[in-house]
């Protein structure tokens, strides 16, 4: 069996195992929320180390929203953001961390990405050029994996949300 959860390239979703349905089951009981409502449970970016930077900068920093590439949710549109969604955030091994609530999700063209959004997704020191180089850099090697080419004008999904419980422990 695989060592991490995810189910194939540019896949970051989690099965939702029993360390996930009791994060679940104990977000639902705390906060109230029916505990039948879909949630997706997945983890950031593409490695261990970037799955665990990014869920850290939410639990404990500014991050507020993540973007992905639009051609990679046309191969699986599983990937894709559920508007006012429930998720559990996990780290890369399917570890629970946190459940988020998304808020707003946009597709625009690469290169029209604003500075509000690379600010928002808190990553790096949060600038506009800072954004494009590191995001430039990650959406190439998945148009790698992809077999196409990137492009400015590539569509990119911005996701915002909101942190709504972390996983004690």
């Amino acid at each position: 069996m695989d060592d991490h959860p995810h189910r194939g390239p540019n896949d970051n979703l989690v099965v939702k195992d029993a360390r996930v349905q009791r994060a679940w089951a104990e977000f639902c009981r705390t906060q109230r929320v029916d505990a039948a409502t879909p949630y997706q449970a997945w983890y950031f970016g593409d490695s261990a180390e970037m799955a665990k930077e990014l869920i850290d900068l939410v639990v404990h920093g500014p991050k507020r929203g993540t973007a992905g590439l639009q051609w990679a949710i046309d191969r699986n549109p599983e990937l894709a953001p559920v508007p006012h969604g429930y998720s559990v955030v996990t780290e890369y091994d399917g570890k629970p961390r946190a459940v988020l609530r998304t808020t707003d999700i946009q597709v625009k063209p690469f290169d029209q990405v604003d500075p509000q959004f690379a600010w928002d997704e808190g990553e790096g020191d949060r600038s506009l050029a800072w954004w494009r180089d590191a995001h430039w850099e990650y959406f190439s090697g998945v148009c790698r994996q992809l077999g196409l080419e990137p492009a400015a004008d590539m569509p990119v999904v911005l996701e915002r949300f909101e942190l709504l419980w972390v996983v004690p422990g």
